[in-house]
């Protein structure tokens, strides 16, 4: 009894004991990895200490294999394919089963796969690869002039109140470019019934001038209908923009420009024309009356307003040379004086010649005095003619919606009586 009980043993501890289908690993030690070491795990009578797998260092082993994996299969295809590819150079891992280096990224050939010219370093949280996206980096363009600044601008509500017209303004790249997109030739600029505010002039002036919004150049029709500027801001925008088209084209494509229902009158137009057909400076009058070939209703043209010079320079190439549609419908404070002011603008002597096919002046306020004025412009054009000045002639003027009669127009125009031009002279 004594010996049988001195042959029995002591149960062995359970936290030394693991099977081997609690899949701890292969049979034979693997390599120590801080401090862990790994044994046998079958059974046996003689009782050695067995230490066991921590949580991390399992998920150690696990990570280093997956990148040994990963990079042999990478390598293998390099070389089959023959082309560049991506490989992750070193991985290892903490404690804590999370990165501690850095893994490597690097661009391998057939030929020099170990030393890539392009290598990119990452901060890895986990040991398996990571695909990279490679893109140009793509900074906004900043100052005045800018999408970026154009944005703010609305924002600061300093074009207009409404939040309608905001979002639609707001909405301008991506529109022009749509239009651009489906037809070149058309791609039209609605600025129409925005409400604009006292500032909207000063801004709209630096966008339209910019030099670095591409999208602005493509416009081929502007349309301003419906906003009422003052003086002071038309002015001021027709002088900015004047003046970078000195040196750059401000809108160079533009055909068609609409400003109806705009609240002008024969000074507004009388700006706009001085920016639209710039008239040579040594052919302004000296004095106010003139009886010359470039007079109508008794005096020729001359310079507008100072609201439309603040800077006093009168410019010398035309704004927006390619223009054939000039549309100032619906204003009727244009009346016969705006109607005078345009067709001594006509008459006068400009720096080239210009043909503008259409001037659309419907519902202005123009009467017979305004047709008798008409008259004498087609009297006097064959006259410059054949003084070889460069004037502006029209193929035809739109006159839909004025208060006349038919009979007086053709009166007025059949009238070879004096008539007075006290009534119409500015």
């Amino acid at each position: 009894m004594g010996c049988a009980g001195s042959q029995q043993q002591k149960p062995r501890s359970n936290q030394n004991i693991r099977t081997k289908d609690e899949g701890v690993g292969p049979t034979e030690p693997f390599g120590a990895q801080n401090g862990d070491e790994f044994r046998s795990c079958e059974l046996s009578t003689v009782e050695r200490p067995i230490r066991l797998a921590s949580p991390g260092s399992l998920s150690r082993l696990e990570a280093q294999q997956n990148c040994r994996e990963t990079s042999h299969r990478r390598r293998k295809a390099s070389k089959i394919s023959g082309k560049d590819n991506f490989y992750f150079s070193h991985c290892s891992v903490g404690g804590n089963g999370r990165s501690k280096s850095r893994g490597t990224y690097k661009l391998a050939s057939q030929d020099t796969f170990a030393d890539g010219e392009m290598t990119l370093t990452i901060l890895s949280n986990s040991s398996s690869p990571q695909l990279l996206r490679i893109q140009p980096s793509e900074r906004a363009q900043q100052g005045d002039g800018t999408w970026e600044w154009w944005y703010e601008q609305v924002e600061k509500l300093l074009v207009t109140k409404d939040c309608n017209s905001r979002t639609r303004l707001q909405d301008i790249p991506n529109r022009l470019t749509r239009q651009y997109d489906a037809d070149k030739e058309h791609v039209e600029l609605d600025l129409s019934w925005c409400f604009m505010e006292r500032s909207a002039p000063y801004v709209l002036s630096r966008l339209l001038a910019s030099p670095y919004l591409v999208e602005i150049r493509w416009v081929t029709a502007l349309r301003l209908d419906g906003n009422y500027f003052t003086d002071d801001g038309f002015g001021s925008m027709l002088e900015v923009m004047s003046t970078v088209n000195e040196t750059q084209l401000t809108l160079p494509l533009l055909r068609h420009l609409y400003l109806n229902n705009m609240n002008l009158d024969h000074h507004s137009l009388h700006g706009i024309l001085f920016y639209l057909f710039p008239v040579d400076d040594a052919c302004y009058p000296s004095v106010g009356l003139t009886s010359d070939s470039r007079a109508i209703a008794g005096r020729a043209f001359g310079k507008p307003p100072k609201a439309y010079l603040p800077f006093n320079s009168a410019p010398r190439i035309a704004l927006f040379p390619s223009l054939t549609v000039l549309s100032l419908c619906d204003n009727p404070g244009i009346g016969n004086l705006g109607l005078i002011e345009l067709l001594r603008c006509f008459l006068a002597s400009h720096y080239e010649h210009r043909v503008l096919p259409v001037l659309d002046m419907s519902r202005c306020g123009i009467d017979e005095v305004g047709a008798r004025c008409i008259r004498e412009y087609i009297e006097k054009l064959p006259l410059a003619v054949e003084e070889n000045r460069p004037v502006v002639t029209t193929q035809r003027i739109v006159l839909y919606g004025n208060r006349h009669s038919a009979d007086r127009v053709v009166a007025a125009a059949t009238d070879d009586s004096p008539y007075d031009t006290a009534s119409v002279v500015g």
